[in-house]
């Protein structure tokens, strides 16, 4: 029940970096919305779970290639 629970929770800055996005551009919240990364709120913190984004980021990849096949691109 506690799946994913071994992953930390990440700060603003600490999942940018994961992400290698700019903090920046990860405090937007409209742009968060826009490109569908999993946070929320504690407080006033924007929080991100480990878990969660490692998720996002598999499923991010397979739209990028599977656009990139698409188009007649190569890996």
């Amino acid at each position: 029940m506690n799946e994913g629970r071994d992953r930390p929770r990440l700060r603003l800055r600490e999942a940018a970096e994961y992400l290698a996005v700019s903090p920046r551009s990860l405090a937007d919240r409209g742009w968060r919305l826009k490109h569908g990364i999993p946070c929320f709120r504690v407080g006033k913190a924007v929080v991100f779970d480990a878990a969660a984004l490692d998720g996002w980021l598999a499923r991010h990849q397979e739209r990028r290639q599977a656009d990139r096949e698409a188009k007649g691109g190569a890996a």
